[in-house]
């Protein structure tokens, strides 16, 4: 099951499940906060979805449809406090302004920071000078 707030993105996704044949593959339109879901699911993919990882709203919803140590990942961009990535940090701001819904939080140096209440031993990478990190985890 995938959960995307964007109609448009959600029909270029439906197409690819059609195209692809994938019948095990469901995309449900709407707000992660709020988006009816049914059953349980393994596992939590969080690609680039800033607003859905910095809202704790969202995340309780979604990791109430979890199964028991169900495994949670996220990736995204970050701010950064490398003395390389420093120079890129207004920049990445600008971008995630332009590109994030308005009820997202601002880009931070730590956006998963709520996914580290909720899961056991969350291990976070940081790549590329420190700009992009990649997340996982267990519930608790």
């Amino acid at each position: 099951m995938g959960v995307e707030i964007s109609p448009d993105l959600a029909a270029n996704a439906k197409k690819r499940i059609e195209q692809e044949g994938w019948n095990n593959v469901r995309v449900a339109v709407g707000p992660a906060q709020t988006i009816p879901l049914a059953g349980t699911f393994d596992g939590l993919l969080l690609f680039a979805a800033h607003e859905v990882l910095t809202s704790p709203e969202a995340l309780d919803h979604l990791l109430a449809h979890l199964n028991t140590r169900g495994r949670i990942v996220a990736f995204g961009a970050k701010l950064t406090d490398s003395r390389r990535g420093r120079l890129l940090n207004p920049l990445l701001r600008l971008l995630t302004q332009t590109l994030l819904p308005a009820s997202s939080a601002p880009v931070d140096a730590r956006p998963w920071r709520f996914l580290e209440d909720r899961t056991d031993k969350l291990h976070v990478e940081e790549r590329m000078a420190g700009l992009f990190y990649l997340a996982g985890g267990c519930l608790r």
